[in-house]
């Protein structure tokens, strides 16, 4: 096989290589390559996960199984090695942090309007004749300076910012000519799109002048020659950006921006038709002789396209964009605006490997560019906005008006922003900022709209959405919004009627969109007593959103209506009645009633697994996993092939802490030939609860890029990071999870965090507390602030924050846990003992509160007392409970050995062998009871055994050594301990052992060494004064 190189992109954006396949091994060997990274075939290839390298995949897995072996010679050609080059050449080691972009300040707002002005109405939208009249009094703009409107703004570092706003820059995207994209796109003789470009003589209307090449109000965008930015022709003082300072200027770095392309997953799309193609995701064609000319026309003719905010749009501006790019490889605006209609794509495209590194690819070939421009912008702040981080979006944009006027756009990407922020009235006003005529897109009457929805004008939302479809008619997102409002209005044929709209044309809508279309069709249906119609619409709904409450609500009350229709029709029927009471119950959060109905709807008819799946979600609401466990073994019992059974199944096995068994129900899952994906994402899941965190990393980060999940991936991954002290990763994927999930709290409090080791306490805490406005969840955002507190050691700033916390909801249970947790550090028993017990009694499925409570039974009180027994009762609660929880059998066991129970305690640590046989240190247990016992034998095959999975864990190699004394195999003895105080110098057991191996030897002056080491580590050691008194005898 011909000798391959590769580079290989350290997960702190370095690069090291060109490396052969043995130094690649050297340095998986050596823990800097976990398989996080990214790497290429050196010379020539293109940056992809390296896990799909087949060669170093496997290197990785003999790493994860401590089958990795290497020449030990060989170690020493790799040191130093790990020094690598970012993307820029510039040297760096991997270790060195990527520290979160620091925030900008908000600026004071810009002037207020005419108080007699009408800020709040929808502006005078100008529909076609015949619809529906939108008039109302226009909130026009205040006037500065006759020529332009000028906002002052304060940066950060107090610098006043300029923005003017031209009142000739923009042309209104609405004149734009139509353009036809019902049709295939033509292919040249290579494959390529044929672009239709518009002769010299024909009239172009560009949708944003910003965007052409000659002078606007906004910025001079020279093409080519000496007028090109840092050409002969340029502005003199001006010199031309380099890629350093571009990377500076721009808010995230490009490590930040090349995996921010991953925030644009999202649900499973829904299959498209034969009728729609979506474009091939691809990097421009090279090759072709540059045209700079024509590839400007081409662009602009993009622009027409784009700007249509739909998907049909987005997919033939890409199109368009990729054949002006292979015209001109410099053209930056392309590139940047076919990475942005590939996002806008997100919820119809195939999001694999190819898509990302596509992506990703795109964004290296603008920023290598060096310049900034509006496209640029607009690129960026698209990123942060899905990324959940309108703070970094505002200083992107603040950034850019420093040097440059605005044009419309960046006022509309202003409003987004504080819409996106929750400051919905400061989003309105600069909205208003847009005349109508200078509508370069629907996107804006689009978001006046969604303005207007959460501040509850809810006839003025429906104005601005109908206006929407009126400029574009295939603009699904507001379809759904009008059919939602409808809705909610009881107008179920209007509301009907654009639901109806989204499922023809499901091709263009999301999953959850499409969920939506099917409930409200429903709906009418329903009124109209379509029976039939609305359940094959329900079932449609509940299978793409098989978890929202309402569409099961409804479709378990038609069901029971629907049950005179099929066998066993009264059971049927009776069954879903109270399937239908159930689910009423756990929207009030009412689980004993929701248990009794789901109860009654088992009794009705037991030959359906339905209830028994309801059943199981109550039971783990109320605390009680093993009965939750029981039911979902009963439905797999009557529906073996029921696929959704499986998943919920696992989980619950898994929050049980059920590995076992979790694992034999995943691979009787396999049997089903569910998606590779899911099964990568229940045993990344499994591993994580396992704390078998490189395990974990393979099967998570291989689900996220092989298919489309929900937030709890994320997080789980964002979780993974954190745990591994990667904290820039955490803020990232925790980033991803509220681009699904806005007011995820996990995520949240996560990258408060990560923020908090990375820059600092205080923009960990500002982070937290900028998302506790728009947040329902003000309780669990309050104590994620007490947390971030208390990780840094500040108790009673934690304190006062976990109080305010139970003061906004006495119920939160886990605001308790984290007084529990600082009491404790401030050796407030009493207090922290108390704070324990109530988050145990709101907790129920959390065991930590008990274990905490143990550890301070046993630490002495103000007398010197441990209370044992108590220590003991509160480990036995767990043991009831999660009678499989890893580690408290060994915990048990190793309490009533310190107690002087060895017998009972021998037996408890072959329970937890028993219940966990991958948990080592229950073999430590095991082990340290046989040698006190002199049952040495069975500790040497014990260890042995134990010693396969973990040969270089010290507390057993320390045991190991002991029952190999004990044997008089005083060589592997010595083996053994030398090895065990090579891993642990710290540990003066090991040192004891070792001065008793070295006497049986007759190794004196070693047995002196290791004994003096001994007192020096343990001076109160009980058997000091013996072994001082035997030292002097011998002369040591």
């Amino acid at each position: 096989m011909e000798q391959r190189f590769y580079k290989v992109r350290l997960t702190n954006g370095r690069v090291i290589g060109p490396l052969d396949l043995e130094r690649v091994k050297l340095f998986i060997y050596k823990d800097k390559i976990t398989g996080l990274e990214m790497a290429r075939l050196y010379p020539t290839g293109d940056w992809k996960d390296i896990n799909t390298y087949p060669e170093i995949a496997d290197l990785l897995m003999q790493k994860l199984e401590n089958k990795l072996e290497v020449d030990p010679n060989a170690l020493a050609a790799a040191a130093g090695e790990a020094q690598g080059e970012s993307d820029g050449n510039t040297k760096a080691s991997p270790d060195d942090p990527i520290p979160i972009q620091e925030e900008t300040k908000l600026p004071d707002p810009p002037p207020q309007r005419n108080p007699n002005t009408h800020q709040t109405g929808t502006p005078q939208l100008n529909m076609p004749e015949g619809s529906m009249d939108m008039n109302q009094a226009a909130a026009a703009a205040p006037a500065a300076d006759g020529d332009s409107e000028r906002t002052m703004m304060i940066t950060a570092d107090n610098e006043r910012t300029m923005m003017v706003v031209s009142p000739n820059a923009a042309k209104a995207a609405s004149d734009a000519p139509a353009l036809d994209t019902g049709s295939e796109p033509q292919l040249d003789a290579d494959g390529n799109p044929v672009v239709r470009v518009s002769s010299p003589d024909e009239h172009v209307v560009v949708a944003d002048p910003f965007l052409a090449a000659e002078k606007t109000a906004m910025l001079v965008r020279p093409t080519s020659g000496d007028a090109a930015p840092g050409g002969p022709g340029a502005a003199p003082g001006k010199k031309k950006a380099t890629l350093a300072d571009h990377k500076k200027k721009i808010v995230a770095g490009a490590v930040i921006v090349i995996a921010a392309i991953f925030m644009t997953m999202d649900e499973d799309k829904p299959k498209s038709d034969d009728s729609f193609r979506i474009t091939k995701i691809e990097l421009p064609a090279t090759g072709a002789k540059p045209d700079p000319g024509r590839s400007e026309k081409v662009f602009l003719e993009g622009m027409k396209a784009y700007y249509q905010d739909t998907v049909e749009g987005y997919n033939r501006a890409a199109e368009v964009f990729k054949a002006a790019a292979a015209l001109d490889p410099n053209n930056v605006r392309a590139l940047c605006m076919l990475a942005s209609s590939y996002m806008n794509l997100f919820d119809v495209v195939d999001r694999n490997a190819t898509y990302f590194n596509t992506v990703t690819r795109l964004i290296e070939m603008e920023r290598a560019k060096g310049v900034d421009l509006a496209e640029t912008v607009i690129a960026d702040v698209e990123l942060y906005h899905l990324l959940g981080n309108p703070d970094a979006a505002f200083n992107r944009i603040v950034e850019f008006a420093k040097t440059h006027e605005w044009g419309m756009d960046m006022i509309y990407y202003l409003a987004l922003t504080f819409y996106m922020k929750g400051n919905y009235a400061e989003a309105l006003q600069q909205l208003n900022k847009i005349e109508q005529k200078d509508f370069f897109s629907p996107k804006i009457s689009y978001l006046y709209g969604e303005i207007f929805e959460k501040s509850s004008q809810i006839e003025d939302a429906l104005k601005a959405f109908t206006f929407t479809i009126t400029k574009s008619p295939k603009h699904i997102k507001a379809h759904v919004k009008l059919a939602e409002i409808y809705f909610a209005k009881d107008n179920m044929p209007e509301s009907g009627k654009h639901a109806d709209f989204v499922i023809v044309n499901k091709k263009f809508a999301s999953r959850n969109e499409l969920a939506k279309a099917y409930y409200f069709r429903a709906r009418m249906h329903m009124v109209a007593n379509h029976v039939d119609i609305a359940l094959a619409d329900l079932e449609k709904a509940r299978t793409l959103t098989p978890d929202d409450q309402d569409i099961l609500l409804d479709y378990y009350t038609l069901k029971a209506k629907h049950g005179d229709k099929v066998k066993n029709a009264p059971e049927v029927a009776k069954m879903f009645y109270f399937m239908a009471e159930g689910e009423k119950a756990m929207k009030a959060e009412n689980m004993s009633d929701a248990l009794a109905a789901f109860l009654s709807a088992r009794e009705a008819y037991d030959k359906d697994a339905t209830p028994l799946l309801r059943l199981a979600d109550v039971f783990m609401k109320k605390g009680d996993p093993q009965s939750s466990i029981t039911n979902l073994e009963k439905a797999l019992a009557i529906d073996p092939k029921r696929k959704e059974v499986y998943p919920k199944y696992i989980h619950t096995l898994i929050q049980g802490y059920e590995f076992e068994e979790a694992l034999k129900i995943i691979k009787k899952f396999q049997e089903q030939q569910p998606e590779p994906a899911v099964l990568d994402r229940l045993y990344g899941e499994l591993f994580l609860k396992q704390e078998k965190y490189p395990e974990a990393s393979t099967y998570l980060k291989r689900a996220l890029e092989a298919s489309n999940f929900d937030s709890s991936v994320y997080v789980a991954f964002g979780t993974l990071m954190f745990k591994t002290n990667n904290f820039q990763d955490a803020a990232f994927y925790m980033g991803l999870a509220q681009r699904f999930d806005p007011f995820n709290v996990d995520a949240t409090v996560t990258i408060g965090k990560s923020i908090a080791e990375l820059d600092s306490l205080e923009k960990g805490v500002e982070y937290v507390q900028s998302m506790l406005q728009m947040s329902p969840h003000k309780a669990a955002l309050l104590n994620g602030i007490a947390e971030i507190y208390a990780r840094k050691g500040k108790y009673d700033d934690a304190l006062k924050f976990a109080d305010n916390a139970l003061t906004t909801d006495p119920t939160y249970a886990l605001a308790n846990r984290t007084k529990g947790e600082a009491f404790a550090s401030q050796n407030k028993r009493k207090e922290a003992l108390d704070a324990f017990e109530t988050y145990t009694n709101l907790a129920l499925l959390d065991p930590t509160g008990h274990i905490e409570r143990h550890k301070i039974y046993l630490t002495p009180d103000e007398k010197g007392r441990l209370d044992m027994t108590a220590a003991k009762g509160e480990l036995l609660k767990v043991a009831t409970q999660f009678p499989r929880y890893p580690g408290i059998h060994f915990m048990i066991g190793d309490l009533l050995f310190k107690a002087g129970e060895i017998e009972k305690a021998g037996g408890e640590c072959e329970w937890e062998i028993k219940n966990n046989p991958g948990f080592v240190p229950g073999y430590v247990c095991l082990a340290t009871v046989l040698n006190k016992s002199k049952g040495f034998q069975k500790a040497v095959e014990l260890t042995n055994m134990a010693l396969k999975s973990a040969p270089n864990y010290p507390p057993l190699l320390l045991q190991a050594g002991i029952a190999n004394r004990g044997m008089k195999s005083y060589a592997a003895s010595q083996s053994m301990l030398e090895r065990a105080i090579g891993l642990d110098q710290g540990n003066p057991a090991i040192w004891k052992e070792l001065g008793g191996i070295y006497y049986d030897l007759s190794k004196f002056d070693q047995m002196k060494n290791a004994y003096k080491k001994y007192l020096e580590l343990y001076p109160d050691a009980p058997d000091k004064g013996e072994i001082e008194e035997y030292l002097k005898k011998i002369g040591g």
